[in-house]
Formats: structure tokens, sequence, C-alpha cells
């Protein structure tokens, strides 16, 4: 098969199955494909952006503002404006897209509802529906919250059932962009990124927050911490991305966890970024947890491997290490919060 064909895969676009068995290491990309990366300014976007470049890809960057990452052009606009979009996808005609312009906010705050139809459903539709002919894969971001409090580990064939609104908001995209995948007749992928942390993450995430904390010697307030997450470093994130691209045929009709299979309770990771700090003040059950709290929580890395193969993730304690290193060099050249 040629590397430059367009060719779909056999599964259908509604069926949405991971278990179906299928070697996903046929037709890999071989020439230079041109990849159009939405949400390319936010954390995984940027990163994601300076990665496949690395790996020979022709990336285009797609923003709300100019990026700093390694792309071929910046196309700055919203994701939200269909005329904007049409007018990007028709001049890149890209053959791989990665939308992940999302509201990234897994609060709990029900007055959330609107912000997230706004900025997570609509972008993943309005993008869904102006794909080009030229794509050979679109891949689309959801989140491991669309699992919600369902029984770990989680895999891609069981059900969904969502406690926040931003999980609510990827289920209801995932539907809406399946429905417009499965009328236009274009191949994608929806992926499931667990707790993804590193370089360049902002506050309001465990792994940022308690390692401001312990380098600037503060008091941080938390749970009890015996819940367990899967905590998966953003470079494997984007390193299992371009996996799917370099594969695309095995990943169209496809829903992918991105995640590392392996349960780490809360406490443990934030005693692993003290112990590598070396200082901070860890309030252990100064907080109550969560109404309804998931206290297991966890991704099955099966479906990757079946259609991907494995995937050596990075060891944990050295990308929790490689994270505080950025942030004790940000917080020398910034001044100190109040």
């Amino acid at each position: 098969m040629s590397p430059h064909s367009a060719q779909r895969s056999s599964v259908t676009i509604d069926t949405l199955k991971s278990d179906s068995g299928m070697d996903a290491k046929i037709g890999p990309v071989t020439h230079q494909p041109r990849v159009l990366v939405t949400g390319a300014g936010g954390f995984i976007g940027a990163r994601l952006v300076s990665v496949l470049a690395a790996a020979g890809m022709e990336v285009h960057g797609l923003s709300r503002r100019q990026g700093v990452a390694a792309a071929r052009k910046w196309h700055v606009g919203d994701c939200g404006d269909t005329a904007f979009v049409a007018t990007v996808m028709t001049q890149v005609s890209p053959e791989f897209v990665v939308h992940l312009a999302s509201r990234t906010t897994p609060g709990r705050d029900l007055g959330d509802f609107e912000r997230q139809i706004e900025a997570t459903i609509l972008p993943a539709v309005i993008v869904a529906r102006n794909l080009p002919a030229s794509t050979r894969l679109a891949v689309f971001f959801g989140s491991c919250e669309e699992y919600g409090n369902t029984a770990p580990p989680f895999r891609e064939s069981g059900s969904t059932m969502s406690f926040s609104p931003y999980g609510w908001a990827k289920n209801a995209a995932r539907e809406a962009v399946l429905l417009v995948a499965r009328t236009l007749d274009r191949p994608i992928c929806w992926v499931r990124p667990f707790l993804t942390f590193g370089p360049g993450q902002g506050p309001g995430f465990l792994v940022p927050d308690v390692i401001r904390a312990c380098v600037r010697n503060q008091t941080l307030d938390l749970t009890p911490g015996d819940q367990t997450r899967d905590f998966i470093a953003v470079d494997d994130v984007c390193g299992m991305v371009q996996r799917i691209l370099d594969f695309p045929d095995g990943a169209a009709g496809r829903v992918v966890n991105l995640c590392s299979g392996q349960p780490r309770t809360i406490r443990s990771v934030g005693e692993a970024i003290r112990r590598l700090v070396g200082r901070g003040d860890l309030r252990w059950g100064a907080l109550p947890y969560r109404t309804a709290e998931a206290m297991q929580f966890y991704g099955s890395t099966d479906t990757f491997e079946r259609l991907f193969g494995h995937y050596q993730l990075s060891d944990f304690d050295h990308a929790l290490s490689e994270t505080i290193k950025t942030a004790e060099s940000s917080f020398q050249t910034s001044p100190q919060a109040s």
C-alpha cells in the first residue's frame, strides 16, 4: 500500500470497538506528513508540536495566541469560529489533525456547563465538520473523566458516567464527533489521556500545586490522599500520539486510553515530590474527600498495546524530577506569590 494513500480502516466509525484484535501495524507513515494541532498553545499541545516536529513532521499549530513551539506555521484564532477553522483546513490540507482545544477544568462546579458547551463541545463539532478529504486520521482528545465513577481498570469498551461538567462535555463531544464522522465518512480516533503531568503545566492540578508548595517550603492542605489515580508524563502522552499517527490505519474508528495502567495513591505521589524537592509541608487529611470521590481510578493499557505495541513509559521519579527542575527555574525568574 502506498504510504500516501488515505485508505480507511475496515472498522466502521460508529462501532468504535477497541477489542477486534486488528493488527494496527499496517500502512505505516514513511513520508513527511502535514499535521494540524489545535490547542497547540496549551500544556499538552505545545509539547506535542515539538515532539512531532522533532520526528520530521510538518506541524501547523492552531491556537488563540501565537505559540513558541517549533511549528512550521501558526494559525491564530478560535476553534469555535467556523469560518476560521474552514479557512485553516483549506490552507493547510492536513493529512493528520490532532484536536486538543478545550476547556480543561475538571472541577465539579455545575455552573461550568455553559462554558463547557461553548469551549469543549462546539469546537470539537466544528473541527469534525470541517475535516478535509485529505485527512488520513483525526485524533480527538477526550478525557479519563469520561469514565467517572465506574469500576477500574477502565477499558474503552466499558461504560461511562460523568461526575463533572468537563467529563460530561467530553462524552457529549465524543457522541457529536462520531455522528459527524459517520455521516461524512471521516476517519477518527478518540483518545482518553489520564492524569498528565510535566514541565509547563499550570496551577490547579495536583503535581504542579504540590511542587510549588514544596519548592517554596509552604504548607499545602490536602485530603488524606488514599485515592488512586493514573499519572502519566506529558512526553509519554505525546509519544503515544506519535505512535498512533505512525500507524493510522489501525487507529481509525477506535477509542484508546493514553495511560500508564499503574494506580498510585495521591499521597504517594505527593510524598515522592516532597522527597525529591527535600522540603515542604503537606498536611494530609486537612481537607475532606469530595462528595462521591472516586477512590480507585486508573485505566487499562491493553487496547493501546494490542493495536500499537508496547510503549516504554518514562521512569516516574525521573519525570517528576524533570518537572521539578523546570518549576524551580521558573520560580527563580518570577516574583514569589504572596
